[in-house]
């Protein structure tokens, strides 16, 4: 009978988690130059637990670079981290094709709404003993 894993979540996610979450910091959130957007970004990223009432009742307390991503995609430790860098790679190469095209968009408020529109579901989303996705 195979035995349990006895490896951490944290351990887990630095497969990918954690490096998707150093360069979602150092190339995306750190050039967002609007300080209103930027501390919102920062504090949904670091929040410990819901700061406003939310649709779900939170099950789970997941730092953002080991939480699963959702139940559709990206569903396993770090996913959340990783889902949300390549959406913020899709977004900055559509940014510069219309900047190309000197289309002007706001490219900070772009890049804080990807970072916080998915950041709740690391209180809504667990894994069972066997690590089933629960939601």
């Amino acid at each position: 009978m195979p035995q349990p894993f006895s490896i951490l979540p944290e351990e887990l996610a630095a497969y990918k988690g954690f490096e998707a979450y150093r360069t979602i910091e150092s190339k995306y959130l750190n050039s967002i130059r609007n300080p209103e957007w930027l501390a919102i970004a920062r504090t949904v990223l670091t929040m410990e637990k819901p700061i406003t009432k939310y649709g779900y009742t939170p099950v789970s307390n997941w730092a953002f670079p080991v939480a699963p991503g959702s139940g559709a995609h990206h569903r396993h430790f770090g996913g959340l981290a990783l889902h949300t860098l390549q959406n913020l790679e899709y977004a900055a190469a559509w940014a510069d094709i219309y900047d190309a095209r000197a289309i002007r968009i706001d490219r900070d408020l772009l890049l804080a709404t990807i970072l916080i529109h998915d950041a709740m579901k690391r209180f809504i989303y667990k894994f069972d003993d066997d690590f089933n996705f629960i939601k």
